[in-house]
């Protein structure tokens, strides 16, 4: 099959056409927002990861709004391209045991660093007695490497399960796959490299022990390379135009493990890229002009390493000195035991003006704050000195990299709260 590479410029004219219906006169409010979970949720953006174009079939989606709110750009258009390599799986995803059909993304996950292959065969299950052991284990990897091996993280711990994985890849004595069974929820990330082998998590609910045979067939492409962008836009401030208040989200996520898997990211993060939007839509209204110029930033690349935002702080469209503060948002869709801010210990004097506001005006039952930490795309903006916040929502759904992290189930209960927390914020810096 021959396999089609996509120009931004042919993403974007796809998107206009598909969503040019959503009405952008209306001013902030809860439906516009589920408008965009939902778009960005659904199957058609498959996952917004490398498989089949979803993250740029998303990208050319926020461009899209970003144009029908008149956002300006800086270097003549919204894209900032950039290549990412992942490991992928876009095609055959199977597997049984002990003749039993597993539900991908239900029963069991391919870890996202796993590499392919097709097998019919008997297993051996590690002891705890070998894989205690470094001399052991050496041993019984020389002596078995064409079976596929199973461990039971009941016996064996999660430490001593990745020294045997790496154990495995300094001798090369490859299994033809690895069974690990758990009983802690099931969730998946993306890898930017891949094993010669498959390690698949399953989950020992679904399971009848012992397991004595194996059907799996995989296919993955390895690590493969592909072009993404951060999406830039911004509002022009009507005092300080020199000055600047910047919101970001990322909009990636996990994209698709087989043909029909596909990871939605409702909370993680569609609705921070609700957020976004609906603080382009107010901003950009005439009634809402700021003083500050204010920057919107969607970012590519999160789920791979902050890759996206890396980029940017390295290849900046404007000086990071200009910016007065960044609010980062992610997982903003629940809000039922508050809010979180990251950074929050490292800049308290902007950690008080949002504390004082909600305590005025209670939009969310409380704040907390932490250190600074390398968990999303304020990061690389941190470490170069630039001041901002990372919020997440704290409480409701449990949905986190995994299958039912869905639209339907996702309730922005505390949503509107914090979009006015948020603009009363910027009104008092």
């Amino acid at each position: 099959m021959v396999k089609q590479r996509y120009s931004m410029k042919v993403i974007f004219t796809t998107a206009l056409m598909m969503f040019v219906h959503i009405n952008i006169h209306k001013a902030q409010n809860i439906k516009y927002a589920r408008r965009v979970v939902d778009t960005l949720s659904s199957s058609g953006m498959h996952g917004r990861g490398y498989v089949l174009e979803g993250a740029k079939i998303a990208a050319g989606y926020i461009g899209v709004e970003f144009q029908k709110f008149g956002l300006k750009t800086f270097d003549g258009g919204y894209f900032q391209s950039f290549d990412i390599e992942t490991n992928r799986f876009p095609g055959q995803v199977l597997l049984k045991i002990n003749k039993v059909l597993m539900r991908p993304g239900v029963d069991y996950l391919i870890e996202a660093g796993s590499g392919g292959g097709t097998v019919h065969y008997k297993t051996l299950t590690l002891p705890r007695v070998i894989a205690e052991d470094d001399r052991k284990m050496q041993d019984f990897l020389e002596a078995n490497r064409n079976n596929v091996f199973v461990i039971n993280l009941d016996s064996i711990s999660e430490e001593r399960f990745q020294y045997f994985i790496k154990t495995i890849r300094l001798t090369e004595n490859y299994p033809m796959g690895v069974i690990k069974i758990q009983k802690k929820k099931l969730t998946w990330d993306v890898a930017q490299t891949a094993l010669p082998f498959p390690i698949f998590e399953v989950m020992d609910s679904v399971l009848t022990l012992p397991i004595k045979e194996v059907e799996f067939e995989i296919e993955n492409t390895g690590v493969a390379r592909t072009e993404s962008s951060n999406v830039c836009g911004f509002v022009k401030g009507t005092r300080y135009p020199d000055s600047m208040v910047v919101f970001t989200a990322h909009y990636d996520h996990l994209g698709m493990m087989g043909k029909d898997t596909y990871f939605p990211g409702a909370n993680d993060n569609a609705s921070g890229v609700a957020m976004l939007l609906n603080l382009v839509q107010y901003y950009s209204d005439l009634r809402h002009r700021p003083d500050y110029t204010m920057v919107f930033l969607a970012f590519a690349g999160e789920e791979v390493g902050l890759l996206g935002s890396k980029y940017f702080t390295e290849n900046p469209l404007f000086p990071l000195k200009k910016i007065r503060f960044l609010v980062n948002m992610d997982l903003l869709g629940t809000g039922e035991d508050g809010l979180m801010a990251v950074n929050g210990v490292e800049f308290p004097k902007e950690y008080n003006i949002l504390d004082s506001i909600n305590n005025e005006k209670h939009y969310l039952v409380r704040l907390q704050k932490r250190p600074k930490a390398a968990n999303s795309d304020q990061y690389f903006f941190t470490e170069a000195g630039v001041k901002c916040f990372f919020i997440y929502t704290l409480g409701g759904i449990a949905a986190y990299h995994d299958v039912f992290d869905r639209p339907e189930t996702l309730p922005l209960t505390k949503f509107e709260d914090i979009f006015r927390l948020l603009t009363e914020f910027v009104g008092k810096l």
